[in-house]
């Protein structure tokens, strides 16, 4: 009787230490088990919008977004089968976009993933003259840019062509200095006004027709008719700026380029005219603004700023 019991007793510490092994009283996950997802890939559009995913868990979980155009409104869930819900971000790249949720729980060893896939930007918005009731229409973008509130290019004045640097050594008319420093400009300062000439013109070169960088007198024109609005246009900082007639136009703060480094981004705006100092020396008329201010400056030829054309 007692070998009997023995046995008994040594088959009960095997299936103990058999159980321990297979994880079914340990709190570790069985193979069996696991974090499901009603889908693994969800394909949103380029819009901001809100989705939702069934999770399906033995355990409690929690989710994190690995990328932060998506936003998500459910964090964590309980054991069975939940709701996650998340938004997604406006896509304005012309890529569709990857982006990745993980869902796990840490202690029991279970982890899920489930993949973002967003549109791209798939409506175009024309670039058009917009009359503001002044002596010429304004562009509704920068040169370089698809909608109102993008930076688009930056370019050294007289120059058509963006670039990495900006300095006097990278200017396109250097030699033009004949050696002197600035206010020596050489053949290069009786250059002129250089509106609608397409191998200076920035605009002109790059947008055809007759679009051309403002005149000084132009942009003079936009700083006394208008009304002035520092606001903000789908997060982008800049000026709302309404004509005689209520249409307007938004000038984004694009800051300027100088070297290899961007100043002010977000902060300024920085456009330039046609118009060279009638005097010959380096400097150039643009059109300056930050929050509260905005009026006509001088600026120098080398740096990088923005071009916003207009049209007869």
């Amino acid at each position: 009787m007692k070998r009997l019991l023995s046995f008994v007793s040594l088959c009960c510490l095997i299936f103990v230490a058999c159980s321990n092994e297979d994880g079914l009283d340990n709190g570790r996950p069985t193979p069996n088990e696991s974090i499901t997802l009603s889908q693994t890939v969800v394909e949103v559009g380029f819009e901001p919008d809100t989705y939702s995913v069934s999770v399906t868990s033995p355990y409690s979980w929690d989710a994190t977004a690995k990328n932060d155009w998506i936003v998500l409104n459910t964090t964590s869930g309980t054991a069975g089968t939940k709701e996650l819900q998340f938004i997604t971000k406006r896509n304005y790249k012309k890529e569709v976009r990857e982006g990745t949720i993980v869902i796990q729980n840490k202690d029991a060893g279970l982890y899920a993933e489930l993949s973002v896939v967003q549109e791209a930007l798939c409506v175009d918005i024309p670039v058009v003259g917009i009359d503001l009731g002044l002596s010429v229409k304004w562009a509704s973008c920068n040169v370089g840019a698809e909608r109102p509130e993008e930076y688009g290019d930056y370019f050294a004045w007289g120059e058509i062509s963006p670039k990495d640097e900006y300095t006097t050594q990278t200017y396109q008319y250097w030699t033009d200095y004949n050696g002197g420093g600035f206010g020596d400009l050489g053949e290069y300062a009786k250059l002129g006004d250089i509106s609608g000439r397409p191998q200076y013109d920035a605009a002109t070169a790059n947008w055809g027709g007759d679009w051309r960088m403002p005149t000084k007198s132009e942009l003079q024109e936009l700083l006394d008719d208008c009304t002035w609005e520092w606001t903000a246009l789908n997060g982008v900082n800049g000026q709302k700026v309404t004509g005689p007639n209520g249409n307007s136009i938004f000038l984004p703060a694009t800051g300027g380029r100088y070297d290899t480094s961007s100043l002010e981004v977000g902060s300024v705006g920085y456009y330039w005219s046609s118009t060279p100092d009638e005097d010959g020396v380096d400097d150039v008329y643009r059109l300056r603004f930050f929050s509260g201010y905005y009026t006509r400056v001088w600026g120098v030829r080398y740096y990088g700023q923005s071009v916003r054309p207009v049209l007869e």
